[in-house]
């Protein structure tokens, strides 16, 4: 578990063979996330709410965005592909094929 603000954020994960869904917690509110393996340097590809949506779809404030984001890239990595890095775009955060030299 992580503080992001003052409340407690944590992530589990739902596989469903080459696919599956990121949970995060943040204290009571819960949030799901696709995700799926990806096709050459994207080893799994996170959907997530673009700025414009992100609060309608997440009902979380646009401030926490980023750091929640960048949680649950770091705990995806740490929980699921050790020495691999992660970029956050737009729409998705990807988990890159090559590891950390």
């Amino acid at each position: 578990m992580e503080l992001i603000g003052e409340k407690n954020a944590r992530v589990s994960y739902d596989d469903q063979g080459r696919c599956g869904y990121v949970n995060f917690f943040w204290e009571k509110t819960v949030h799901r996330f696709y995700w799926e393996f990806g096709v050459g340097n994207p080893l799994v590809v996170i959907d997530i709410p673009t700025v414009a949506l992100w609060e309608k779809q997440t009902n979380l404030p646009l401030a926490i965005r980023m750091p929640v984001l960048e949680f649950i890239g770091k705990q995806a990595v740490r929980d699921k592909a050790d020495g691999h890095q992660f970029r956050i775009d737009d729409n998705a955060i990807v988990i890159l094929r090559e590891k950390q030299g």
